[in-house]
């Protein structure tokens, strides 16, 4: 917590980290619509947030690692600064956040953040959990492919030319457990942040490039880590 002064006056500011989860009903929500239906779901509540300064003033809603469209996601973090709040008033404050939010959307959590630097700035990696469903023959080329060292996509580059791309670097830990006939589970652990990034649709992308053929795949994001 920290004071601003403003004409003379004290103003009480907390900076509040949230958790959310979105489920399969709201997988391909797109994060601008998600940005613009916090910002409503605030005012809806009647709960004060800081705004920008200037001449367009915008709600100061800070995400950490959006996740991608098709994603299901049980770990969505955001940090925003409230005006005249305590720590003691955030569990009323969830409550009323959720009775407005849209089905699909939950927060479960929110705590006070200590931390100065953007929540954004400080994501290291995040933990998927990849379903999917092929042949038992296309699972063990799964299984093998992702026991190779290195695991190639393709990318296309600013100049347009597309290139291959060695994604195994960026997979700080991976576990893939075939679960009974037909169904496939992998865990990954995926750099991800302002600094190193890979979306998880790699993953799957690398298993069609490897011309696998599977029936059916969901992807779950079920942490995201943070340096401090």
């Amino acid at each position: 917590m920290y004071v601003v002064c403003l004409n003379l006056k004290e103003v009480l500011v907390l900076k509040v980290r949230f958790k959310y989860e979105k489920n399969d009903l709201v997988k391909y929500v797109g994060h601008l619509d998600v940005m613009a239906m916090f910002d409503r779901v605030f005012r809806r509540s009647n709960i004060e947030i800081e705004f920008s300064h200037g001449f367009t003033k915008r709600s100061q809603i800070i995400f950490a690692l959006p996740s991608s469209v098709g994603v299901i996601s049980l770990c969505e973090y955001f940090e925003v600064e409230m005006p005249n709040i305590s720590k003691q008033d955030l569990p009323s404050i969830v409550e009323k956040l959720n009775k407005n939010l849209p089905l699909g959307f939950k927060i479960v959590e929110a705590i006070e953040s200590a931390s100065i630097a953007s929540i954004m700035s400080r994501v290291t990696s995040a933990e998927y959990e990849f379903e999917i469903l092929a042949s038992n023959e296309e699972i063990q080329k799964i299984q093998e492919l992702f026991s190779e060292e290195k695991i190639y996509v393709q990318r296309v580059a600013k100049n347009e030319v597309t290139y291959d791309m060695n994604i195994r670097p960026y997979i700080l830990d991976m576990n893939v457990q075939n679960l009974e006939d037909g169904k496939l589970k992998i865990y990954a652990n995926i750099k991800s942040g302002s600094k190193e990034n890979l979306k998880p649709d790699y993953v799957i992308q690398a298993i069609e490039k490897a011309k696998i053929q599977i029936n059916d795949y969901q992807i779950i994001k079920t942490n995201v880590l943070l340096d401090n």
